[in-house]
């Protein structure tokens, strides 16, 4: 598995590699295959495939499948200047642009010098050949172990009779133990064939390359360098590309620009709104991530996200995040504080949801009254709004549908001298054993203690009487137990049994900081 640094630009993911390292990335690929055997899909991403994706003022995609598809590839490069443009007016810049054309040539070199083979597929017998005999020519011991043609229709849908035609076209693929194939079908086209034969497919890595074939096959080198420095490679392709091209650019850089401008003006509006009160400034993502143990094995990972989400902050504090947050059984995200994220912030999510589905690892947003409208704003809530959950609370009922059963897990945080505790799942009679373990670590190293119950799916008399203990071990010592944020049913039961002037509750953790320490 990889970890991804992703930019979320209009619900799509966009990874922030430069050339070299999209390159890499794909030979990367091509050695992961060999463990699962999944085919795996790369792709350059023009605003030609924004445009078809979405829809515009609708939040109701225009290909839902294509955008499906750019969700789930493995990597999504920004194959023009447009999406640079865009990610940075939304405040996460990329390394860079990776042009189709560009990436042909640079796969072939890669491929001709490790001894790789590719298959190229086109729209066309003609464009595919005069493709690969370039290649042939430029790198003269390249592996080139077929071309071929879909001879589909241009619009993502297969003609009559596709079904057995395409099934052809795999076997010869597959037969010629390609390692690479190229697929320049043109948008959408390319996307949705590879989803359709996803399954048929032998070949470890399938790239995405839209039109390139035909600049590729007519000659077209790439644009000279200082061109590519003053982002004028589009102008050259224009110069020199096929004929008719222009007209393809132009619609397609009006139509995204039509489609980014609500984007931009919302995410500005918002930015303006917080700055004053300093929420859009770049805050520690580490503090709020602590690992929860509990009974039978069960590992939780908990991330409590800042009020502000951004690039500065997936860039300091994001590969320390990965490195802790994945192989527990399950990763709970609490958004409940989030107030701001920019593009980095919300391809941050995007990718922590995505690589936990990718282990097989629970996930579960909760908290999310503000986060809803940041993803809805980035086109993304549908992603989400299966794993949103309204509290910890709920996000623990989740998990016990997923685990077969009730459970409590307890995680132990030390800071300033005040330990925070976490609790998810049940306060029970059956979570003693949890919460004697606590005990047992407070008797060794007294100190100030606030016990957050947001994750708190129910309580009864017995684990009350649990906490009563604890607060009694502290309070010996000279140390207080504070409890915050507690779910409103374990606060009546609390009054109930008449246990709310032992067990102080607090509405937040800052609060119950300012009661240990007023000064």
């Amino acid at each position: 598995m990889f970890w991804r640094d992703t930019i979320c630009l209009m619900g799509i993911p966009v990874d922030r590699v430069t050339a070299g390292e999209a390159l890499g990335r794909i030979f990367a690929l091509m050695h992961a295959y060999r463990e699962d055997r999944r085919p795996r899909l790369a792709t350059s991403l023009t605003a030609g495939f924004v445009v078809n994706a979405l829809s515009g003022w609708s939040r109701v995609p225009r290909n839902p499948e294509l955008l499906r598809v750019l969700r789930e590839a493995d990597l999504v490069t920004a194959g023009g200047r447009p999406l640079t443009w865009l990610c940075r007016r939304l405040g996460a810049p990329l390394a860079g642009h990776v042009s189709g054309p560009h990436l042909v040539l640079s796969l072939a070199r890669e491929a001709n010098r490790r001894g790789k083979s590719v298959y190229l597929l086109g729209a066309t017998p003609e464009v595919a050949k005069r493709a690969a005999d370039v290649l042939r020519m430029l790198f003269i011991d390249l592996k080139v172990a077929g071309e071929d043609s879909a001879g589909g229709r241009t619009d993502g849908m297969p003609g009559v009779n596709a079904e057995r035609r395409e099934a052809e076209i795999c076997r010869r693929i597959n037969e010629s133990g390609a390692d690479i194939l190229l697929l320049g079908l043109g948008n959408p086209e390319q996307e949705m064939w590879f989803h359709r034969n996803r399954g048929r497919l032998q070949v470890p890595v399938t790239v995405g390359v839209d039109s390139s074939f035909a600049f590729v096959g007519g000659g077209l080198l790439p644009a000279p360098a200082w061109m590519q420095r003053c982002g004028l490679e589009w102008l050259y392709w224009l110069a020199h590309g096929p004929v008719g091209l222009w007209r393809r650019y132009v619609r397609d850089a009006g139509n995204f620009i039509l489609l980014a401008l609500p984007v931009i003006w919302a995410s500005g509006k918002l930015r303006r709104k917080l700055q004053p009160h300093g929420i859009t400034s770049p805050q520690s993502l580490t503090t709020g991530l602590c690992r929860l143990e509990g009974a039978a094995g069960r590992r939780l990972a908990l991330l409590e996200l800042p009020k502000s989400l951004v690039n500065e902050t997936v860039e300091a504090s994001g590969p320390g995040i990965v490195e802790h947050a994945f192989g527990a059984h399950a990763l709970v995200v609490d958004a409940s504080a989030l107030c701001f994220a920019d593009a980095a912030g919300i391809g941050f999510l995007m990718a922590l949801q995505r690589e936990c589905a990718a282990r097989g690892q629970g996930f579960c947003l909760s908290g999310h009254s503000h986060a809803r409208g940041l993803m809805q704003m980035n086109r993304v809530w549908d992603l989400f709004a299966p794993h949103a959950c309204a509290s910890g609370g709920d996000a623990a009922l989740r998990l016990e549908e997923r685990w077969g059963g009730p459970f409590c897990c307890l995680g132990i945080a030390t800071a300033g001298g005040v330990r925070r505790v976490w609790l998810f799942g049940r306060l029970t009679g059956g979570a003693a054993h949890v919460l004697n373990r606590l005990a047992e670590q407070l008797l060794e190293t007294p100190s100030d203690c606030i016990l957050d119950l947001d994750g708190c799916a129910e309580a009864d008399s017995s684990g009350l009487v649990e906490l009563v203990k604890i607060a009694n071990i502290l309070s010996a010592g000279g140390k207080t137990l504070l409890l915050v944020r507690v779910p409103d049913p374990v606060r009546n039961l609390m009054k109930a049994v008449g246990l709310d002037d032992i067990l102080a509750a607090h509405p937040d953790y800052a609060s119950a900081r300012m009661a240990l320490d007023p000064g």
